[in-house]
């Protein structure tokens, strides 16, 4: 028993040790207090600014919660040779050590329904044999939980930290704050085909949107400015940004009556980021389409 404790302790120490070589997926990170387990990879990842994640906070009753915040899901491979109860034990050894409250260890039938655990799931949970590991804490900006299922063939931990929600329903008053205070506001749902300065019908509501906050003010007068991540060379990117700003601008033109004297185009291609293009999120921020005030 003490070998197995020293094996386990050197797991343990090894969850916060692992380099990001290990990580297989662009963007992708372990959670600083949770890590990962010895010798898995990430095979899914993603972070959401705002969501609800269920996750199952009492095994004796099978209650389940629906956890809110900024929430962060990632599935790691689950290790050849490795044992569920190494695994987990591994992880509440980790938590324990953080001030992490273990709220839930339970494994297979003893954690309730299949059904319903599979809802928490980020990953196919086919019900062989798995073990659940449910944990809380308690930081200075709120509760942090943690849920934690090992399986056969993968590991997901989900986790929700505490964040308010912001209403991001953008209207017209909302703009014209935003383009008094800043001079200009990046607008990221106008969409266009893939390499291409087409606009997807899921844009209209936006570009309506400008319209009416140019009729609203006679005097705005507006340069279209498009924006690329880095993909691709300089000068293809230069043209495409070009192109889409192009697009709607001769949108508002053609279909809201917008007098041509009053908006212009250009495009930046990479050249002028808000953030890092290192990371598939940061490049999601970098496209984009600003209207800037003239």
């Amino acid at each position: 028993m003490r070998d197995m404790r020293i094996i386990l302790g050197v797991i343990v120490a090894m969850m916060a040790a692992l380099p990001a070589s290990a990580q297989a997926v662009d963007g992708a990170s372990d959670h600083p207090d949770i890590g990962r387990y010895s010798g898995s990879k990430i095979t899914q990842f993603e972070r959401v600014e705002y969501d609800a994640q269920r996750m199952l906070v009492d095994a004796d009753e099978e209650t389940y919660a629906d956890v809110e915040g900024e929430v962060t899901r990632i599935v790691y491979d689950t290790p050849e040779g490795a044992s569920l109860l190494q695994i987990t034990r591994s992880f509440e050894q980790r938590l324990e050590g953080k001030d992490w409250d273990i709220l839930v260890i339970c494994a297979d039938a003893a954690c309730g329904g299949l059904g319903r655990l599979r809802a928490t799931a980020w990953g196919p949970l086919l019900g062989a044999s798995y073990q659940v590991l449910t944990a809380r804490k308690q930081t200075e900006t709120g509760e942090t939980h943690a849920q934690i299922i090992a399986a056969p063939n993968f590991i997901n931990i989900n986790i929700v930290e505490n964040a308010e929600f912001e209403n991001k329903v953008v209207d017209a008053a909302v703009v014209q704050e935003e383009l008094a205070a800043q001079g200009k506001m990046a607008f990221y749902d106008i969409h266009f085909d893939t390499d291409s300065a087409t606009l997807t019908g899921d844009s209209d509501e936006t570009i309506s949107l400008i319209a009416e906050v140019l009729e609203a003010d006679p005097g705005l007068n507006i340069v279209i400015v498009g924006h690329t991540d880095n993909e691709g060379e300089l000068d293809y990117n230069i043209e495409l940004s070009r192109a889409r700003a192009a697009a709607v601008a001769d949108r508002l033109i053609e279909s809201h009556d917008v007098s041509e004297a009053r908006v212009k185009s250009a495009g930046v291609a990479f050249l002028s980021p808000v953030t890092t293009n290192a990371t598939a999120e940061g490049r999601a921020l970098n496209r984009r389409v600003e209207i800037v005030v003239r």
